[in-house]
């Protein structure tokens, strides 16, 4: 479950063990007296944040995938970077049609990532502000004019260091 997404068949099975076991007493099947989507609820809403596999299977997958881009110099990350994207970071790696269900299965987790993820800015010079997730909620977005030779390139282009604010002239163009 952890390396690999299952099928949806698979998941409807395992959560209809988890509900008739819940919905059990003892050999006897009992009549539900709660819906299962509202059992799986978080406890603040009523439920009894029982989780679905399906959303289990995704934040496993989803810790890997995090493994892969915090640690890509570990033993495993070695291995999957060599062979899946070895001239770039997991971020932007391919995950063509013929690449392993383990692989898919990690990449399929990304979107999962991406959504949580931004980069502390710190001095900006490593950061793309166009290719980059650098704000919070707002994916990279494509120049709003073409980019000359003078454009910023980085970040720390768009500030203005001696007194810490953004070049207004060049994010205004």
């Amino acid at each position: 479950m952890s390396c690999f997404r299952l099928l949806a068949s698979i998941h409807k099975e395992l959560d209809g063990i988890g509900r008739n076991f819940y919905w059990s007493a003892g050999n006897k099947r009992s009549i539900p007296t709660m819906a299962w989507s509202s059992i799986c609820e978080p406890k603040q809403f009523g439920g009894l944040n029982i989780k679905r596999s399906v959303d289990m299977n995704q934040a496993l997958l989803a810790k890997k995938a995090w493994e892969l881009l915090i640690s890509p110099t570990s033993p495993w990350g070695r291995i999957m970077k060599s062979k899946y994207f070895p001239s770039s970071n997991f971020l932007d790696a391919r995950c063509p049609s013929t690449s392993s269900w383990g692989w898919k299965s990690i990449c399929s987790a990304r979107d999962l990532i991406r959504k949580g993820l931004f980069i502390k800015v710190g001095n900006g010079q490593n950061i793309n502000p166009w290719l980059d997730f650098w704000i919070p909620d707002h994916p990279p977005s494509v120049a709003p004019y073409p980019l000359q030779r003078e454009a910023p390139f980085s970040v720390q282009d768009l500030m203005d260091a001696p007194t810490s604010s953004g070049k207004r002239d060049l994010v205004f163009h």
